[in-house]
């Protein structure tokens, strides 16, 4: 690999074919996340059938297809938003509980990306001293955001449709949950056989 390709991260982010299915696979999942977005749904959606390329640099052998699925956690779904009791996370007067999909209450205006807790240290980036951030992140909008990413769980659990009434994404259910069929009871006997002698 050129080393110039390397250090631009055009090699280390080159994992598929961006026009993989004959579309550019960005502009769907921007429009995918809008409509989401739009809909008041959290931004969950899986693109199918990426052709995945060769890439030195992670050792990955190209050939083959695979489904990723993308969870943006960015600012709070409205849907989330509508949930809440009134008295969490109050807005200022004469504003709503969110603009611009954020919070407007100042304590939990980073959410779900809370910033963590300043300490007096300073670092030097480049002749420059800033406040070092410390590993501590602030209780509530930090146990607001796990809140908010078990709801974004639950949520999708069965699927997300966007503002069109589109599909969106499947839904986790389909991704962790093997569909149910009758089975052999021959079939039942070699996996229990197959857990309690290789697995363990």
């Amino acid at each position: 690999a050129n080393p110039a390709s390397i250090v631009s991260g055009r090699v280390l982010s080159h994992l598929f074919d961006l026009y993989s299915n004959g579309e550019n696979q960005l502009v769907k999942l921007v429009d995918t996340f809008e409509s989401l977005r739009h809909a008041g749904e959290p931004l969950v959606t899986t693109l199918e059938g990426l052709d995945v390329v060769d890439n030195e640099f992670w050792g990955i052998e190209g050939g083959w297809t695979v489904d990723v699925t993308f969870v943006l956690m960015v600012g709070v779904p409205q849907k989330f938003v509508d949930e809440l009791p009134e008295d969490i996370a109050p807005p200022p007067a004469g504003r709503n509980k969110t603009e611009l999909g954020f919070f407007t209450n100042e304590e939990f205006a980073s959410v779900p990306n809370v910033i963590p807790l300043g300490s007096d240290e300073l670092i030097e980036i480049n002749g420059a001293f800033i406040p070092a951030f410390g590993f501590e992140l602030p209780e509530r909008p930090a146990r607001m955001t796990q809140i908010l990413t078990s709801w974004v769980i639950k949520r999708a659990w069965n699927g997300l449709v966007g503002i069109d009434g589109e599909v969106k994404f499947g839904g986790f259910r389909e991704l962790f949950e093997e569909e149910e069929e009758e089975e052999e009871p021959l079939s039942f006997w070699l996996r229990l056989l197959k857990y309690l002698f290789f697995w363990r």
